[in-house]
């Protein structure tokens, strides 16, 4: 980062991506898989093991975009 004031932005930043990462994985689980949040235990481990590929995709994409 060349300016010191974005660092200031970057944790928001970094929430925001996250979070709607999580929203977006909460979605298409629902989507996809009807039973989602029958069973509280399969509901953590799928939202994190789909949110993990969705955190990474949505960082890179931001790296990648703001050259």
């Amino acid at each position: 980062v060349k300016d010191p004031q974005l660092m200031k932005f970057l944790p928001v930043r970094v929430f925001v991506l996250y979070s709607i990462s999580i929203v977006i994985s909460v979605l298409v689980l629902l989507l996809f898989y009807p039973a989602f949040g029958a069973d509280p235990v399969l509901t953590f481990k799928q939202l994190a093991s789909l949110s993990i590929s969705a955190v990474v995709g949505a960082c890179t994409a931001d790296l990648v975009g703001n050259d």
